[in-house]
């Protein structure tokens, strides 16, 4: 489906992708074309959320160090989430950082992404990845990337449940020794696609290598911002494997 380039309109892409990238998926920031705009809109909305929303659905008393959790939510988007790091870093209880997470879940703050394993591969870590709704708020230009196409990932997942009723589940790769692949999508619970992304990068990563000569995919994809990147590469354990540019890529889903 993704590899069909047929009556395939691209033009306006890449001003669209970067529009989403600078000001977010927010209706209220993209729609004001401007970042000072959206910088505005994205203080009011934390302030609101945390002080006003989490407010009306739960009795939390320290909503200072909620916001300040809030706050630290960007920095750690990419990464296997560490409650116990959190918790540390905010002076509060495992168990509250914990339920904090699931409270801010709740309001469309932030998802969690699980690690997908295999019989053949070492053990995997167990953490989480955390993402944010509003990527927009995240400073470093690569994670805020991963997190946009994690997003969209995500949304594709739904529309496969709610339209196609079809179960499509997303995961992340990541071993003991450090291999990590970015996102795996499941069908039937078997792995399907390996998606891999990198900001400007015309080869291969060798961590999508090292898995994909481990365990079948249909399908593999590493996704770069540039639109320079356009390319199949062979195959690697008969799955096809493409460079794209992520607006192309993102053009294609439904």
């Amino acid at each position: 489906m993704i590899d069909d380039d047929r009556n395939l309109d691209l033009s306006g892409s890449d001003e669209a992708l970067a529009d989403l990238m600078e000001l977010g998926g927010f209706p209220e920031p993209l729609l004001s074309s401007s970042t000072r705009k959206a910088s505005r809109w994205r203080l009011s909305y934390g302030s609101r959320l945390v002080r006003e929303e989490v407010r009306s659905l739960e009795f939390i008393r320290d909503i200072d160090r909620l916001e300040l959790l809030y706050d630290r939510l960007p920095d750690v988007v990419g990464s296997p989430l560490s409650i116990n790091s959190l918790r540390e870093d905010i002076e509060v209880a495992f168990e509250t950082v914990r339920h904090w997470l699931s409270v801010f879940e709740n309001l469309y703050v932030c998802f969690r992404v699980p690690p997908f394993g295999a019989p053949r591969l070492k053990a995997v870590r167990k953490e989480q990845k955390l993402y944010l709704w509003d990527w927009a708020s995240i400073e470093d230009p690569a994670c805020r990337f991963e997190n946009m196409i994690a997003f969209h990932l995500l949304r594709y997942c739904h529309w496969c449940e709610d339209v196609e009723g079809e179960k499509i589940e997303l995961r992340y790769f990541r071993d003991t020794v450090g291999h990590e692949v970015d996102f795996i999508l499941l069908k039937k619970r078997k792995p399907w696609l390996a998606i891999e992304v990198k900001l400007n990068k015309s080869t291969l990563d060798k961590n999508m290598k090292y898995l994909l000569e481990r365990v079948q995919f249909s399908h593999a994809y590493q996704l770069t911002l540039s639109s320079e990147y356009d390319y199949k590469l062979p195959d690697i354990n008969g799955c096809p494997v493409r460079i794209i540019p992520a607006a192309s890529f993102l053009t294609r889903l439904p």
